[in-house]
């Protein structure tokens, strides 16, 4: 038995809003087709999109994602979808984030709250006195479809953004993790900064001085209220982050330099005794909990790039090759090259 978890299961356990697949969705209806076409296979109607407080599981969204790559006629699905995005289209969270004193404030709401928003990834931000780092990655592999995924997100941070400063936004460099696209003159025209294809992560930097910039639309009660209605929609949703969850996220963000269960209990202000025990009544342990993250970031890497198969090995925390063919057939039941294009 494979330690990886199967991610059919985790999948189907994550739920979220459907604001952000209700812009897909229209933005195909305007190529012509139809809301049924674009749910096919998803077991949805069309008044599920649209209707307030309504929530679809993850794997759901992703065949909404497909289904809409497979009807739209053109390149770049993601940057369109994200160009219409407004703050209003992330719900409670964007209500959180508009209500912020400052953009640095709307991020840190973001980042504790963005479970409650329509997001496909997990989002983490590192700021210092020069600049701020955006780092997004996908919680399951989603092979594919992860460039229309990220695509979507920085080109909704190119939408957003100047409408909350009320000032023009340029990022300073941008990193994705996968094949430069037919289309990238695209990227160069919307982003208008180097970016960086096959790169270990997925991540915006930007200049510092962007994050004291106060929002436009800052509201100190709307700020507090808003906050506390987002750990509702959290609690509804039934993802208020358990410990598991969060080793996995610790361990995601940063490929190739795994932590240690001693560096993650310090982040998580707990004993590693403490960890290790949760972890055991739990049924499972730190590095199965690892493997998994390792492995589904190889899938990522195997499916969505074209780096060598050694570099995969060193991105996933392995100096030999020989070494993680081994490990990866272990996790997941097949050699690496089972998931190369």
């Amino acid at each position: 038995m494979s330690p990886i978890s199967d991610p059919r299961t985790s999948v189907n356990e994550v739920v979220l809003p459907t604001q952000v697949v209700a812009i897909f969705a229209d933005v195909i209806k305007e190529k012509g087709f139809t809301d049924l076409e674009v749910l096919a296979g998803t077991g949805l109607l069309p008044q599920d999109l649209r209707q307030q407080n309504t929530f679809i599981r993850y794997d759901q969204v992703l065949r909404i994602v497909e289904n809409a790559l497979a009807l739209y006629p053109e390149p770049g699905l993601g940057l369109v979808v994200g160009q219409r995005e407004k703050v209003s289209t992330w719900g409670l969270l964007g209500f959180a984030i508009m209500s912020s004193a400052t953009l640095k404030s709307a991020l840190e709401v973001t980042h504790d709250y963005y479970q409650s928003g329509p997001a496909l990834y997990d989002m983490e931000f590192h700021f210092t006195p020069d600049h701020c780092v955006m780092q997004a990655y996908t919680p399951h592999p989603i092979g594919s479809l992860l460039p229309t995924v990220i695509e979507e997100l920085f080109a909704c941070v190119y939408a957003v953004f100047p409408v909350l400063i009320g000032k023009p936004f340029k990022a300073r460099k941008i990193e994705v993790a996968f094949d430069k696209p037919a289309y990238s003159l695209q990227y160069d025209r919307l982003f208008r900064c180097p970016i960086h294809f096959n790169s270990p992560s997925n991540r915006m930097i930007f200049d510092a001085q962007y994050l004291d910039c106060p929002l436009v639309t800052a509201d100190s009660i709307s700020a507090q209220l808003s906050r506390t209605l987002c750990v509702e929609s959290l609690q509804r949703q039934g993802q208020v982050t358990d410990l598991c969850y969060s080793i996995r996220r610790i361990l995601g963000r940063t490929p190739g330099r795994f932590p240690s269960m001693d560096l993650v209990a310090e982040e998580l202000k707990m004993s590693t005794r403490s960890l290790r025990r949760y972890l055991t009544e739990h049924n499972t342990s730190f590095q199965n909990l690892a493997d998994d993250v390792r492995a589904h970031l190889a899938i990522d890497y195997l499916s969505n790039s074209n780096i060598s198969l050694d570099e995969v090995a060193e991105r996933v925390g392995f100096s030999e090759y020989s070494n993680f063919r081994k490990a990866f057939k272990h996790w997941t039941g097949h050699p690496p090259s089972h998931y190369r294009n």
